[in-house]
């Protein structure tokens, strides 16, 4: 993929990002829009956001969990 591409990806992330859940912080929103919405690859989002693919799996994985935490929490009131 196009690095110019990427970049312009992240920094257009409003129309996804709305549908996420109050309480995940930026860098949470921007690696679930860049996975989810933007369809990217990690070595592609770890490129965008400056981090190895190996913490950008990490920081994926952690921002989902979040995620669902604050659906099931919002679910339940």
């Amino acid at each position: 993929m196009d690095e110019h591409f990427a970049v312009a990806a992240a920094d257009n992330l409003i129309p996804f990002s709305g549908y996420l859940p109050n309480g995940l912080s930026e860098a949470e929103q921007k690696i679930l829009t860049l996975r989810l919405s933007e369809d990217l690859e990690y070595v592609e989002i770890a490129k965008v956001i400056n981090m190895t693919e190996i913490a950008c799996r990490m920081q994926y994985s952690r921002a989902r969990r979040h995620c669902a935490e604050l659906l099931e929490r919002q679910k339940n009131t």
